[in-house]
């Protein structure tokens, strides 16, 4: 598995250059759905939405994470 940087977003992708998962920042996030980046980050900390760590402040999510909290989101 290769981690290739595209500002700011990161791509997981297999050896032979398979997009296997986008893993986007909070910004990302918050700027996609509209939301303040403080929310995006209370989700996260609450554990509605799962994501890794960078530091204190940052996280990554998974695309699939991000859909699967939407869908959850919508049937609520």
């Amino acid at each position: 598995m290769v981690l290739t940087a595209y500002w700011p977003r990161y791509i997981i992708r297999k050896k032979g250059g398979a997009v296997l998962e986008e893993l986007l920042t909070t910004e990302d996030i918050a700027k996609e759905l509209k939301y303040h980046i403080e929310t995006v980050r209370k989700w996260i900390r609450q554990g509605k939405l799962k994501a890794v760590r960078i530091n204190k402040k940052e996280y990554r999510v998974k695309r699939s994470e991000l859909d699967r909290f939407l869908a959850e989101k919508q049937a609520e």
